[in-house]
């Protein structure tokens, strides 16, 4: 790259025409618009467009708030070196992408410095581009390098009071608040150093309220916090950014606090629990114990914070901006998805007139508009599951749309435009929302359906389940044909258009809508076991302890909506699990993690490597799996995620998932049974139960006795077994 990425080497020109700014970096020409209307995601959304190999053009959103609008510009123009870069190796045509520049980034294929969303093209964010990867600080900790035994035996943490409230009515609830409450008020308030540096976010009135806290210490500089051996990372608004990667950097071990809404930047992926970093739990919970574990096992804090300090320095500006350029042509190569969809289903009831009817909404894809409360959102379900929990009350001025509860209530919904990007509310605001009404659009030749408008936007029903507020005009998929509220099926009225999901979610699996619903969020709707060749592999469902009377206990006990299993094998416990909840008629399903390529066991052991079914070089025993579940008739009940444990644990946390039971029996050495506990424990509810596998009082397997022990005697938490196997509830 020709110049060196800081904004003092770009020629940056206000244009002729109003409201346009042209950049020239590196013979490339970056252009920037304002837009009149709104575009794709919230204020801090960019539609980025190639109109050559040497040309861009950025299309901001007109936002009335100009300190947004020129955070925008700021943010973008850091970017420049990046996006030149691309144009440099890529050399692009016309092609679009969406660029979110805002705290809380990327959703649905858009480019973004941090999100939740699992299919987000996630990029270094301004801050590491400006400062070419935090030279400075590299160079300073470098120089001003302080030996382990030289540091402070101190958790330390300085930073503002960014962030929302965990519980809408108490401002005390802002994770970073809780943190400096709870070290001012442990038994080991003599172990930290924490505190707030500045107040921002908040009223005056909220501004003494903190104050009274005494939790507000003086700002300390990042290059100062290598003096420390122990460096607390927490979220703020989201992520960190500049404060995690600079924490790696000083070579301190980072108690990282799970982030409560799962946020990740770009790098996240090659964070190890216990190997570069500690975790901590999103209520801190265990904070206490981590620090004390830390100094009782100087030896090993020091391996971990030089493990981060590793990883930190291998992020190399260069290097990573280099494969920023991969992200960035895959998010071109796929359009984002429309935002929206996000939906509040309490809000007050309505007193209608007789005049007006309630029906249900049948979209394009032969499918019932319902409200996913799990999800927060509205999504669509096959006729055939029964679910009618969405009456659309409509009058020949207005329609409104209402959730009804189980036990008959209704209540307003409220769809919400741009999900992602919505601020939350003040804690003192009173956030129940108002009703939502729509105007009603009909069309001439079919007079059984309508469309629904809203501030410009149409409900739309999406071809992958979700129901947005996101078009500007009438297509197939915002037309929606109205249903008596107590009517049967309706036939299908678009026999050209294929059902939902294209057909490849079997009818037998719509009887099961917890599943269904996994199958959208796991596999973008698509049924791993529609269409399956079952027949042609032996079925075997060998195993060990598979029918433990823990299990079945655990569901009769629970009646689980979620259950995990980790470590398949060929399924027995599986189908244990699946078919206590088929025989309670529970719509629960089981999650099926593994990785079906076998252990080092499995591998050196002939006998059991004849069992992983290798053709030309790779485990099939997979589809031994698959075969079991379907000759037992047990697919409604059970779905397989082929990830490694850590992954599928990330991935259920990404969007948000509560498990009622989890069954362990994957890994049987010490680390790998301490990662899963770390890894699934806080996405166990409260009174659920865990089981694991092996816990065995005969000498057989000590290392998973020992992470038991180990794991639960820190917290605490006493529990039984029996027959090989342990049982945990999660205190409530």
């Amino acid at each position: 790259m020709g110049g060196n990425g800081e904004m003092s080497d770009m020629q940056g020109r206000e244009s002729e025409e109003i409201g346009q700014k042209k950049y020239i970096l590196d013979d490339v020409i970056f252009e920037i618009e304002i837009e009149s209307s709104r575009l794709i995601g919230d204020a801090f959304s960019v539609r980025w467009v190639t109109i050559s190999d040497a040309r861009s053009t950025f299309i901001i959103n007109n936002n009335i708030n100009p300190v947004v609008n020129e955070s925008v510009r700021v943010r973008l123009a850091a970017m420049l070196p990046m996006f030149a870069l691309y144009h440099k190796i890529k050399r692009p045509r016309v092609s679009i992408a969406v660029l979110e520049l805002g705290d809380l980034g990327g959703a649905g294929g858009c480019l973004g410095f941090c999100s939740s969303s699992p299919d987000a093209c996630l990029i270094p964010d301004s801050d590491f581009v400006s400062l070419r990867g935090y030279a400075d600080t590299r160079r300073a900790y470098q120089e001003n390098f302080i030996p382990w035994h030289a540091r402070e035996s101190i958790a330390f943490w300085r930073g503002s009071s960014t962030g929302w409230p965990l519980k809408k009515e108490n401002l005390r609830s802002i994770q970073r608040i809780m943190l400096c409450e709870m070290a001012l008020s442990s038994p080991h308030s003599h172990f930290y150093d924490v505190g707030l540096s500045g107040i921002v976010q908040m009223t005056d009135e909220q501004k003494e309220q903190i104050l009274g806290l005494n939790i507000v210490k003086n700002f300390v500089d990042s290059k100062e916090w290598i003096k420390y051996k122990y460096l607390i990372d927490i979220d703020g608004n989201t992520n960190s950014w500049a404060g995690l990667f600079q924490r790696l950097l000083s070579g301190s071990a980072v108690l990282k606090v799970a982030s409560p809404q799962g946020y990740r930047q770009w790098y996240y992926d090659r964070l190890v629990p216990w190997e570069n970093f500690v975790p901590v739990e999103a209520d801190m919970s265990d904070l206490d114990e981590k620090i004390l574990w830390l100094r009782e096992h100087d030896e090993a804090a020091e391996r971990i914070g030089a493990a981060g300090r590793e990883l930190a320095l291998s992020l190399d500006y260069e290097g990573e901006m280099k494969k920023a350029v991969e992200v960035i042509d895959a998010a071109f190569a796929r359009p984002p998805r429309p935002s929206g969809g996000a939906a509040n289903f309490h809000g007050p009831d309505i007193s209608f007139p007789e005049n007006v009817r309630p029906y249900r909404l049948l979209t394009h894809h032969e499918a019932i508009v319902f409200a996913n409360l799990a999800a927060g959102t509205l999504s669509q379900v096959p006729q055939e599951a029964g679910i009618a929990n969405i009456a659309l009350f409509l009058s020949p001025e207005f329609a409104c749309l209402m959730y009804i509860a189980p036990d008959g209530n209704r209540h307003s919904a409220v769809i919400e435009p741009e999900p992602d990007q919505r601020a939350p509310q003040p804690a003192e605001q009173d956030t129940t929302p108002a009703p939502q009404y729509f105007e009603v659009v009909r069309l001439p030749d079919d007079p059984g359906s309508v469309a629904l408008r809203r501030g410009g936007l149409f409900l739309c029903a999406e071809p992958d389940g979700r129901v947005t507020l996101s078009r500007d005009k009438i297509g197939a998929w915002e037309v929606f044909r109205l249903l008596e509220l107590d009517a049967p099926p309706a036939p299908p009225a678009h026999s050209a258009a294929p059902p939902l999901g294209a057909g490849i979610i079997e009818q037998q699996m719509a009887v099961n809508p917890t599943r269904l619903q996994m199958v959208r969020t796991l596999w973008q709707g698509r049924d791993p076991f529609a269409g399956f060749p079952a027949t042609l592999y032996q079925t075997d469902s060998q195993g060990w302890n598979s029918g433990h009377r823990y299990l079945g206990e655990a569901v009769a006990e629970l009646k689980p909506a979620l259950v995990v299993e980790i470590g398949v094998w060929k399924g027995g416990s599986t189908m244990t699990l699946a078919s206590a909840l088929k025989a309670l008629g529970s719509d629960g399903v089981v999650i099926a993690v593994d990785t079906w390529l076998g252990s080092s066991e499995h591998w050196s052991q002939p006998e059991w490597k004849a069992h992983l079914a290798i053709v030309h070089g790779y485990p099939q025993f997979f589809y031994k799996f698959m075969a079991n579940v379907m000759a037992a008739g047990l697919q409604s009940h059970i779905l397989p995620l082929p990830l490694d444990s850590l992954n599928a644990a990330r991935l259920l946390m990404l969007h948000g998932t509560s498990i009622d039971l989890i069954h362990v029996d994957a890994g049987h050495d010490y680390r790998s049974v301490i990662g899963d506990l770390e890894a699934w424990w806080p996405l166990l509810r409260p009174g659920g139960i865990l089981i694991g596998d092996d816990y065995n009082r005969d000498g057989a397997w000590p290392e998973v006795r020992q992470a038991f022990d180990d794991f639960f005697g820190r917290r605490g938490i006493g529990f039984v077994d029996a027959e090989a196997k342990c049982l945990i509830r999660k205190p409530l």
